[in-house]
Order: structure tokens, then sequence, then C-alpha cells
């Protein structure tokens, strides 16, 4: 059946070429903490190139008593960075205390500090 071979000869040719092979490895604990000391440079320049300077604060509290009406009228006047702000609250007899003299206080200042931070944010952008 099969009384005939057929048999052919290849030629080959060499070839010279240069291979480069690139080891790809996983970060290691040292590029790592190189990494993170890079971002906290990099945060902290951040924080020195955009600081709010000259900040000056002046303030009084007034709290005078309205027997008519029962109540305290708390008046809060102070000077931010050259900018007035004055708040005023009415708060019943009953309900005055130093913990909610202290809570008005801390809103109204935390109000105008934030209003402050917020107007060089936005000149940042």
């Amino acid at each position: 059946m099969f009384e005939k071979y057929l048999l052919e000869r290849a030629r080959s040719t060499s070839v010279n070429a240069s291979i480069s092979v690139e080891e790809h490895r996983a970060p290691t604990d040292e590029s790592i903490r190189l990494l993170n000391e890079m971002q906290e440079k990099a945060e902290l320049n951040l924080v020195k190139k955009y600081t709010i300077e000259d900040n000056d604060f002046k303030g009084n509290i007034f709290i005078f008593r309205d027997l008519f009406m029962d109540q305290y009228n708390v008046n809060i006047v102070f000077t931010l960075n050259g900018k007035q702000y004055i708040t005023k609250k009415n708060i019943k007899y009953m309900d005055m205390t130093k913990i909610e003299a202290k809570r008005l206080l801390k809103g109204a200042i935390c109000e105008a500090v934030y209003e402050q931070i917020m107007s060089h944010v936005e000149e940042v952008r």
C-alpha cells in the first residue's frame, strides 16, 4: 500500500538577534515605603503652598435678660480677619445655661471660620 516514501530536505538558516526580557516584579516593602514618603512630601508641599495667614480674632458676647418676654437676648459680635460678624439669638429663660451660651458662641465662630476658609479655597481653584 505505501510503497513510496517522499523525503524532502529543508534548508535552515540562522539569524542573529538580540532578545530583551523585561522582568515585572510585585512592589517590595522598600518601594512602597518610598512611594508613601513621596506622597507625604507632596502633601506637605501643597499645605505649605496654600496657607492662610494673618489671622486676627477679636470679639465680645453680650447677654441681656428681657424680663418682659422672659428670655435672654444673646448678641455675639466679633471680628475675624478684618470682617465683622454679628449674631443675635433669643433663648428662653428656662433653656439658658452656660452650655447653651457656649454652643451659640462656638456655632457663630465656626460658621465665620468656615466662610473664611471657603473663600480662600475658591481662589485656589
